[in-house]
């Protein structure tokens, strides 16, 4: 979703603070994982895919529901988490992921074999559609069709991987334009939730899971959650990740160091020659922003 907010100086005192350093339709049960006979449990390879609320927009870290999740994974002993992906967001020191702001499915279908060579992840945490439904620039009606061929084409670059679609949040009032969005999203999963049984009956390790049912306190805006909200999409992603690897459908392997990405960079000076103090910041994504010395309006995707 795009939107304009005003930039003032707290916004660029949060590009200062970027960390300088790595900055249910299930299937039935599949025969338990292996125990592990040695002291270093198997560590999981997940990608989490999507668009701003992947990325964690609007959390007070950034690093949305992967913060809390990793804490979850943190908590058992049987198996560590390893993220994947090209984009690093949050100040938890396993911050990658593939969660693109702005992003509609086709977005994501466009660059999806390009992710998954580069990542060849054990699982992908997949929520998306969001944009698809508040925009107008597509079908609303055949949206979780495109969801549906995403889904597909994960599976036929990498078959054996395990996809756990989480179903799209209710809205609350604020941001979105589209008056009839909840109606959209609701059609959107009942769609969806009912596909994913022919998924499982053709041997695919998919699991659709419902969405939280956050409340308004849980909300930064009309779409995206708060600390608390993503907290809960953070559960309801653990717990079907948890019973696929005691389903066997996600094994792991010998840990890997994760990604470190490239420390922001940020510069201060009077670069428009106004007299007043300028920034320019580059992230840890090779974004360039540059922020003149006086109030103004930014576009967010």
């Amino acid at each position: 979703m795009k939107r304009r907010t005003t930039l003032t100086t707290l916004a660029i005192a949060g590009l200062l603070a970027l960390p300088l350093a790595p900055t249910v339709a299930s299937a039935a049960v599949a025969t338990p994982a292996a125990v592990s006979t040695t002291s270093t449990p198997p560590q999981l390879k997940i990608l989490p895919l999507g668009d701003s609320i992947t990325a964690g927009y609007q959390s007070s870290t950034w690093n949305g529901y992967r913060g809390p999740l990793m804490q979850q994974v943190n908590q058992q002993t049987r198996y560590t988490v390893n993220f994947l992906g090209t984009q690093f967001n949050g100040t938890m020191a396993d911050n990658a992921n593939e969660g693109h702001s702005g992003y509609e499915i086709q977005g994501i279908l466009n660059n999806v074999d390009s992710y998954l060579t580069a990542n060849h992840p054990d699982a992908v945490l997949l929520h998306i559609g969001i944009n698809d439904l508040n925009n107008n620039d597509n079908d609303h009606a055949t949206a979780a069709t495109r969801a549906e061929t995403l889904i597909d084409r994960i599976f036929t670059d990498q078959p054996g991987v395990t996809v756990i679609m989480q179903g799209l949040i209710p809205t609350t009032a604020g941001v979105p334009a589209n008056p009839a969005l909840q109606s959209l999203i609701t059609s959107y999963n009942d769609q969806l939730r009912a596909w994913a049984a022919s998924e499982v009956q053709a041997g695919k390790h998919f699991t659709f899971v419902d969405a939280p049912a956050l409340t308004s306190a849980q909300f930064a805006d009309g779409l995206h959650p708060n600390d608390a909200g993503y907290s809960q999409l953070a559960q309801t992603f653990y717990t079907p990740l948890d019973q696929a690897f005691t389903n066997g459908w996600v094994v792991g392997g010998a840990p890997i160091p994760y990604e470190t990405p490239r420390p922001a960079r940020v510069a201060a000076g009077d670069f428009n020659g106004d007299g007043k103090l300028d920034v320019v910041g580059v992230d840890a994504n090779s974004n360039m922003q540059y922020y003149p010395g006086q109030q103004h309006d930014v576009l967010h995707g």
